[in-house]
């Protein structure tokens, strides 16, 4: 981070601004990304999730004609 703040110190007002704005154009990507992971392990629990209630879904069918009640 040290070096980053030398060639901001040594750079142009018009390059350090740049660099100054990318710097935060990455802190707000990494933010969004971090979202976007949060985002994804919530869907993939939900599909795992469904996955359950339908297996146990296909079992009571398989029991039910089992017993004879289909």
């Amino acid at each position: 981070m040290s070096d980053f703040l030398t060639i901001i110190q040594n750079a142009s007002p018009a390059l350090a601004a740049v660099i100054i704005g990318l710097i935060f154009q990455i802190r707000s990507i990494n933010k969004e990304l971090d979202g976007v992971k949060k985002r994804l392990d919530d869907y993939d629990a939900l599909n795992v999730d469904a996955a359950i209630a339908q297996i146990q879904s296909d079992i009571s069918w398989i029991r039910a004609k089992l017993e004879g009640k289909i």
